[in-house]
């Protein structure tokens, strides 16, 4: 009776276990299929988003080429073309530059920088004319206040350039119309300071742990602007590179 007993019982335990065992691991299937399931939620979302934003400037650049055509002389007399183009084009190459620069990091490649000597305030004075036009159609404010002296750094030019227009691009697009947008650089022995400040519509405490990461946007926010969730992404990953 007992060998029969502590068999049955040896069984029941066996059988017992094998069946956590399955428990775990359909539990281990189902988080990796909601894990996919976001993932491909994410593509998708990241594709229409996309899509749209080059959409934009690809459509600028060719009302702007189809007037050109029509009449070369154009551009003589409204240069506002010319601007459009080239602003058109920055951004669509600012897109690309991102998707590529996604893929390294991904991959764990690192972002190659290359340094030279530059002035932060000539940078961010570029930026802000490139955001010039934008600006005004939206009727946004644009002042600035930068130390009497240049602010030399030793930084990747075009990388920095990308950091600089990302954070005041970002405000152009958060800030409502009427709006106002301060850039303030300073420094203070060997620190050199840059603030963006705006009255835009701000970002709630819950969402500032997670915003700099890929494809992460606020969700209060979606419907004042668009975007592909990566500008903040790939600022943070040169900052750190610097």
């Amino acid at each position: 009776y007992l060998p029969t007993a502590h068999s049955a019982y040896a069984l029941r335990l066996y059988v017992t276990q094998m069946q956590m065992q399955m428990d775990n691991l359909e539990k281990i299937v189902q988080e990796r299929t909601r894990d996919l399931e976001e993932a491909n939620r994410q593509k998708d979302a990241f594709l229409a988003v996309l899509t749209h934003d080059m959409m934009t400037p690809l459509t600028s650049i060719q009302l702007c080429a189809e007037e050109l055509q029509e009449d070369p002389m154009a551009a003589t007399y409204n240069p506002y073309l010319a601007k459009v183009m080239v602003r058109s084009q920055k951004t669509l190459f600012n897109l690309v530059r991102n998707i590529l620069d996604l893929e390294k990091l991904r991959s764990g490649r690192s972002i190659s920088i290359q340094r030279s000597s530059c002035d932060l305030v000539q940078l961010a004075l570029g930026m802000l004319e490139i955001v010039h036009l934008e600006a005004q159609a939206k009727n946004i404010t644009l002042s600035h206040y930068a130390s009497e002296e240049p602010l030399w750094v030793d930084v990747d030019r075009q990388h920095m350039e990308r950091v600089l227009l990302n954070l005041i691009s970002n405000a152009v697009k958060y800030t409502p119309t009427g709006g106002s947008i301060h850039v303030d650089m300073t420094h203070s022995d060997d620190n050199v300071f840059i603030k963006v400040i705006d009255t835009g519509y701000g970002i709630p405490a819950d969402e500032l742990p997670y915003i700099f990461e890929r494809f992460r946007r606020v969700d209060q926010l979606k419907d004042k602007a668009v975007g592909t969730g990566l500008g903040l992404a790939i600022t943070k990953s040169l900052v750190e590179e610097h």
